[in-house]
Parts: C-alpha cells; sequence; structure tokens
C-alpha cells in the first residue's frame, strides 16, 4: 500500500510544478495516516511487538 502510494506520487510529480508535486503527496500521506495499518504499526511499535497488517 505504502510502496503504491510512493509511486503514484512520483509519477504525478513527473512535470508538475512544486506546489502541484507537494499538494498531491500531502493528498497520499492524509490517505496513508488514516489507514489501519499505521495505527496497527504505531501499536506494535509501542507495544514492542511485531505488526499484524491487513493492508487496510
Amino acid at each position: 500500500m505504502a510502496l503504491a502510494a510512493v509511486k503514484r506520487v512520483v509519477r504525478a510529480a513527473d512535470g508538475a510544478s512544486d506546489a502541484e508535486a507537494f499538494a498531491f503527496q500531502r493528498g497520499a500521506m492524509r490517505a496513508l495516516m488514516a489507514s489501519e495499518d499505521v495505527r496497527e504499526g504505531m501499536t506494535a511499535f509501542a507495544e514492542r511487538r511485531a505488526p499484524r497488517w491487513t493492508g487496510r
């Protein structure tokens, strides 16, 4: 999921102005940070355990 988002940002940034590229990046980051996997990753890190990824 995160790698796909990075690829979308890189493709969208190609030929775009800096402002457009950063705006697209901010939108992608908002979507990623709202995902269940981000919450699971942070919780697992705090609890010192391996994360259980769901892809959501």
